[in-house]
Protein backbone atom coordinates (compact mmCIF):
# COMPACT_ATOMS: atom_id res chain seq x y z
CA UNK A 1 0.00 0.00 0.00
CA UNK A 2 2.83 2.38 0.93
CA UNK A 3 4.64 1.48 -2.29
CA UNK A 4 1.51 2.31 -4.34
CA UNK A 5 1.22 5.62 -2.51
CA UNK A 6 4.87 6.42 -3.28
CA UNK A 7 4.40 5.58 -6.96
CA UNK A 8 1.29 7.76 -7.11
CA UNK A 9 3.16 10.65 -5.48
CA UNK A 10 6.00 10.34 -8.01
CA UNK A 11 3.52 10.49 -10.90
CA UNK A 12 1.65 13.51 -9.56
CA UNK A 13 2.19 17.01 -10.88
CA UNK A 14 3.39 19.72 -8.55
CA UNK A 15 0.00 21.55 -8.49
CA UNK A 16 -1.70 18.29 -7.52
CA UNK A 17 0.83 17.65 -4.75
CA UNK A 18 0.23 21.15 -3.40
CA UNK A 19 -3.53 20.60 -3.54
CA UNK A 20 -3.30 17.30 -1.67
CA UNK A 21 -1.08 18.92 0.94
CA UNK A 22 -3.62 21.69 1.47
CA UNK A 23 -6.68 19.47 1.81
CA UNK A 24 -4.71 17.14 4.06
CA UNK A 25 -4.75 19.87 6.69
CA UNK A 26 -8.56 20.04 6.76
CA UNK A 27 -9.95 18.04 9.71
CA UNK A 28 -12.12 15.04 8.91
CA UNK A 29 -15.77 15.27 9.95
CA UNK A 30 -17.39 12.97 12.46
CA UNK A 31 -20.92 11.72 11.96
CA UNK A 32 -22.10 14.28 14.51
CA UNK A 33 -20.28 17.04 12.61
CA UNK A 34 -22.00 16.00 9.38
CA UNK A 35 -25.46 16.07 10.96
CA UNK A 36 -24.83 19.44 12.62
CA UNK A 37 -23.47 21.04 9.46
CA UNK A 38 -26.17 19.35 7.38
CA UNK A 39 -28.88 20.86 9.53
CA UNK A 40 -27.37 24.34 9.25
CA UNK A 41 -26.90 23.89 5.51
CA UNK A 42 -30.56 22.94 5.12
CA UNK A 43 -31.43 26.22 6.83
CA UNK A 44 -29.44 28.17 4.24
CA UNK A 45 -26.11 28.47 6.06
CA UNK A 46 -23.59 28.70 3.20
CA UNK A 47 -20.60 28.51 5.56
CA UNK A 48 -21.86 25.22 7.00
CA UNK A 49 -22.38 23.86 3.49
CA UNK A 50 -18.83 24.86 2.55
CA UNK A 51 -17.40 23.11 5.62
CA UNK A 52 -19.47 20.03 4.85
CA UNK A 53 -17.91 19.90 1.39
CA UNK A 54 -14.37 20.73 2.48
CA UNK A 55 -14.41 17.99 5.10
CA UNK A 56 -14.86 15.43 2.32
CA UNK A 57 -12.39 16.68 -0.29
CA UNK A 58 -10.09 13.74 0.47
CA UNK A 59 -12.97 11.40 -0.35
CA UNK A 60 -13.06 12.88 -3.86
CA UNK A 61 -9.35 12.19 -4.34
CA UNK A 62 -9.74 8.64 -3.07
CA UNK A 63 -12.60 7.93 -5.50
CA UNK A 64 -10.91 9.71 -8.41
CA UNK A 65 -7.98 7.28 -8.29
CA UNK A 66 -10.34 4.51 -9.40
CA UNK A 67 -11.27 6.44 -12.56
CA UNK A 68 -7.77 7.15 -13.85
CA UNK A 69 -6.59 5.71 -17.16
CA UNK A 70 -9.84 6.56 -18.94
CA UNK A 71 -8.68 9.60 -20.85
CA UNK A 72 -9.04 12.29 -18.18
CA UNK A 73 -6.15 13.57 -16.00
CA UNK A 74 -6.43 12.93 -12.27
CA UNK A 75 -6.66 16.63 -11.42
CA UNK A 76 -9.53 17.10 -13.87
CA UNK A 77 -11.31 14.10 -12.37
CA UNK A 78 -10.90 15.63 -8.92
CA UNK A 79 -12.38 18.91 -10.13
CA UNK A 80 -15.37 17.08 -11.60
CA UNK A 81 -15.76 15.12 -8.38
CA UNK A 82 -15.65 18.31 -6.34
CA UNK A 83 -18.58 19.62 -8.38
CA UNK A 84 -20.49 16.47 -7.50
CA UNK A 85 -19.52 16.91 -3.85
CA UNK A 86 -20.93 20.44 -3.79
CA UNK A 87 -24.12 19.19 -5.42
CA UNK A 88 -24.40 16.53 -2.71
CA UNK A 89 -23.96 19.15 0.01
CA UNK A 90 -26.84 21.14 -1.48
CA UNK A 91 -29.18 18.14 -1.53
CA UNK A 92 -28.14 16.32 1.66
CA UNK A 93 -30.98 15.41 4.01
CA UNK A 94 -29.43 15.30 7.48
CA UNK A 95 -32.51 13.57 8.91
CA UNK A 96 -31.73 10.37 6.99
CA UNK A 97 -29.67 7.57 8.53
CA UNK A 98 -26.94 7.59 5.86
CA UNK A 99 -23.77 9.51 6.57
CA UNK A 100 -23.06 12.44 4.29
CA UNK A 101 -19.86 10.83 3.02
CA UNK A 102 -21.84 7.76 1.92
CA UNK A 103 -24.46 9.92 0.22
CA UNK A 104 -21.86 12.19 -1.37
CA UNK A 105 -19.89 9.28 -2.84
CA UNK A 106 -22.72 8.60 -5.29
CA UNK A 107 -22.79 12.20 -6.54
CA UNK A 108 -18.99 12.33 -6.77
CA UNK A 109 -18.77 9.14 -8.82
CA UNK A 110 -21.68 10.22 -11.00
CA UNK A 111 -19.96 13.53 -11.81
CA UNK A 112 -16.69 11.83 -12.73
CA UNK A 113 -18.46 9.16 -14.76
CA UNK A 114 -20.37 11.82 -16.69
CA UNK A 115 -17.09 13.53 -17.58
CA UNK A 116 -15.69 10.22 -18.82
CA UNK A 117 -18.86 9.60 -20.83
CA UNK A 118 -18.40 12.92 -22.59
CA UNK A 119 -14.85 11.94 -23.50
CA UNK A 120 -16.08 8.66 -24.97
CA UNK A 121 -18.21 10.38 -27.61
CA UNK A 122 -15.30 10.36 -30.03
CA UNK A 123 -15.13 6.55 -29.96
CA UNK A 124 -16.84 4.94 -32.95
CA UNK A 125 -18.83 1.75 -32.41
CA UNK A 126 -19.01 -0.78 -35.30
CA UNK A 127 -22.52 -1.13 -36.74
CA UNK A 128 -22.67 -4.89 -36.11
CA UNK A 129 -21.83 -4.33 -32.44
CA UNK A 130 -24.62 -1.77 -32.08
CA UNK A 131 -27.08 -4.13 -33.79
CA UNK A 132 -26.15 -6.98 -31.43
CA UNK A 133 -26.61 -4.66 -28.47
CA UNK A 134 -30.05 -3.68 -29.74
CA UNK A 135 -31.14 -7.32 -30.16
CA UNK A 136 -29.91 -8.33 -26.71
CA UNK A 137 -31.57 -5.33 -25.08
CA UNK A 138 -34.88 -5.97 -26.85
CA UNK A 139 -34.85 -9.69 -25.99
CA UNK A 140 -33.97 -8.95 -22.37
CA UNK A 141 -36.90 -6.55 -22.11
CA UNK A 142 -39.33 -9.07 -23.66
CA UNK A 143 -38.19 -11.78 -21.25
CA UNK A 144 -38.43 -9.40 -18.30
CA UNK A 145 -42.07 -8.73 -19.15
CA UNK A 146 -42.93 -12.42 -19.55
CA UNK A 147 -40.93 -13.70 -16.58
CA UNK A 148 -41.64 -10.82 -14.21
CA UNK A 149 -37.92 -10.50 -13.44
CA UNK A 150 -34.61 -9.75 -15.14
CA UNK A 151 -33.60 -12.55 -17.50
CA UNK A 152 -30.26 -14.29 -17.10
CA UNK A 153 -27.66 -14.20 -19.90
CA UNK A 154 -28.35 -17.91 -20.49
CA UNK A 155 -32.09 -17.27 -20.96
CA UNK A 156 -31.38 -14.38 -23.33
CA UNK A 157 -28.97 -16.53 -25.35
CA UNK A 158 -31.53 -19.34 -25.63
CA UNK A 159 -34.19 -16.88 -26.78
CA UNK A 160 -31.87 -15.35 -29.40
CA UNK A 161 -30.81 -18.75 -30.69
CA UNK A 162 -27.60 -17.60 -32.37
CA UNK A 163 -25.61 -16.29 -29.39
CA UNK A 164 -23.78 -18.15 -26.64
CA UNK A 165 -24.20 -17.28 -22.97
CA UNK A 166 -20.67 -15.87 -22.91
CA UNK A 167 -21.37 -13.67 -25.94
CA UNK A 168 -24.51 -12.31 -24.29
CA UNK A 169 -22.56 -11.62 -21.09
CA UNK A 170 -19.97 -9.70 -23.10
CA UNK A 171 -22.67 -7.61 -24.79
CA UNK A 172 -24.37 -6.89 -21.46
CA UNK A 173 -21.04 -5.77 -19.99
CA UNK A 174 -20.57 -3.52 -23.02
CA UNK A 175 -24.02 -2.03 -22.49
CA UNK A 176 -23.15 -1.31 -18.86
CA UNK A 177 -19.76 0.20 -19.67
CA UNK A 178 -19.24 4.01 -19.64
CA UNK A 179 -19.95 4.48 -23.37
CA UNK A 180 -22.14 7.47 -24.16
CA UNK A 181 -25.38 6.90 -26.07
CA UNK A 182 -24.21 9.78 -28.25
CA UNK A 183 -21.21 7.71 -29.42
CA UNK A 184 -21.14 7.72 -33.26
CA UNK A 185 -21.88 4.38 -34.96
CA UNK A 186 -20.10 3.29 -38.15
CA UNK A 187 -17.64 5.13 -40.34
CA UNK A 188 -19.91 8.00 -41.33
CA UNK A 189 -21.02 8.67 -37.76
CA UNK A 190 -24.47 9.80 -38.89
CA UNK A 191 -26.25 7.66 -36.30
CA UNK A 192 -25.55 7.50 -32.58
CA UNK A 193 -25.40 4.45 -30.35
CA UNK A 194 -28.59 5.69 -28.69
CA UNK A 195 -30.37 5.61 -32.07
CA UNK A 196 -29.40 1.98 -32.54
CA UNK A 197 -29.86 0.67 -29.00
CA UNK A 198 -32.86 2.55 -27.67
CA UNK A 199 -35.93 0.33 -27.48
CA UNK A 200 -38.96 2.19 -28.84
CA UNK A 201 -41.42 -0.49 -27.70
CA UNK A 202 -41.92 1.65 -24.59
CA UNK A 203 -42.13 5.43 -24.36
CA UNK A 204 -38.98 7.39 -23.68
CA UNK A 205 -38.84 9.35 -20.40
CA UNK A 206 -39.78 12.52 -22.28
CA UNK A 207 -42.73 10.85 -23.99
CA UNK A 208 -43.89 9.29 -20.74
CA UNK A 209 -44.00 12.63 -18.99
CA UNK A 210 -45.76 14.27 -21.95
CA UNK A 211 -48.50 11.67 -21.64
CA UNK A 212 -49.19 12.79 -18.10
CA UNK A 213 -49.69 16.48 -18.73
CA UNK A 214 -48.01 19.81 -19.29
CA UNK A 215 -45.07 20.78 -17.07
CA UNK A 216 -47.09 22.72 -14.50
CA UNK A 217 -49.60 19.89 -14.24
CA UNK A 218 -46.82 17.38 -13.71
CA UNK A 219 -45.67 19.28 -10.64
CA UNK A 220 -49.18 19.16 -9.23
CA UNK A 221 -49.45 15.43 -9.96
CA UNK A 222 -46.12 14.68 -8.29
CA UNK A 223 -47.37 16.25 -5.07
CA UNK A 224 -49.84 13.39 -4.81
CA UNK A 225 -46.99 10.87 -4.51
CA UNK A 226 -45.11 9.78 -1.41
CA UNK A 227 -41.66 11.28 -0.82
CA UNK A 228 -39.73 8.26 -2.10
CA UNK A 229 -42.06 7.75 -5.08
CA UNK A 230 -41.68 11.40 -6.04
CA UNK A 231 -37.89 11.23 -5.74
CA UNK A 232 -37.69 8.11 -7.91
CA UNK A 233 -39.86 9.65 -10.65
CA UNK A 234 -37.92 12.92 -10.61
CA UNK A 235 -34.61 11.08 -10.96
CA UNK A 236 -35.92 8.52 -13.45
CA UNK A 237 -37.36 11.13 -15.84
CA UNK A 238 -34.78 13.90 -15.54
CA UNK A 239 -36.88 16.28 -13.44
CA UNK A 240 -34.30 16.44 -10.66
CA UNK A 241 -31.12 17.48 -12.46
CA UNK A 242 -31.99 17.40 -16.16
CA UNK A 243 -30.58 13.88 -16.59
CA UNK A 244 -32.42 10.57 -16.63
CA UNK A 245 -31.01 7.99 -14.22
CA UNK A 246 -30.99 4.20 -14.46
CA UNK A 247 -32.65 1.93 -11.92
CA UNK A 248 -29.22 0.92 -10.63
CA UNK A 249 -28.08 4.52 -10.20
CA UNK A 250 -31.20 5.40 -8.23
CA UNK A 251 -30.87 2.23 -6.18
CA UNK A 252 -27.29 3.15 -5.24
CA UNK A 253 -28.40 6.63 -4.30
CA UNK A 254 -31.32 5.49 -2.13
CA UNK A 255 -29.59 2.44 -0.71
CA UNK A 256 -32.08 -0.06 -2.15
CA UNK A 257 -31.99 -2.73 -4.86
CA UNK A 258 -32.63 -2.13 -8.56
CA UNK A 259 -35.77 -4.26 -8.31
CA UNK A 260 -37.07 -2.20 -5.40
CA UNK A 261 -36.65 1.01 -7.43
CA UNK A 262 -38.56 -0.60 -10.32
CA UNK A 263 -41.41 -1.49 -7.96
CA UNK A 264 -41.53 2.05 -6.55
CA UNK A 265 -41.53 3.50 -10.08
CA UNK A 266 -44.33 1.18 -11.22
CA UNK A 267 -46.47 2.08 -8.22
CA UNK A 268 -45.82 5.79 -8.70
CA UNK A 269 -46.61 5.68 -12.42
CA UNK A 270 -49.87 3.89 -11.72
CA UNK A 271 -50.85 6.65 -9.27
CA UNK A 272 -49.90 9.32 -11.81
CA UNK A 273 -51.98 7.69 -14.55
CA UNK A 274 -55.03 7.52 -12.30
CA UNK A 275 -54.68 11.13 -11.16
CA UNK A 276 -54.05 12.34 -14.72
CA UNK A 277 -57.40 11.05 -15.95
Amino acid sequence: MEKEQQNLTQEMSEPLQIYLSEIGQIPLLSEEDEKRLGEKSAQGDEEARRKLSEGNLRLVVSLAKHYTGRGIPLMDLIQEGNMGLMRAAEKYDYTKENRFSTYAAWWIKEAMQRAIDQQSREIRVPVHVAENMKRVQKTARELQQSLGRDATPKEIAEKLGNKTEEEVKAIINYLQSPVSLETPVGDDGENSLGDMVEDRSEPTPEEAMNILARQEEVKELLEKLGDRERQVIRLRYGLEDGRTHTLEEIGDMLGVTRERVRQIEARAMEKLRKNAK
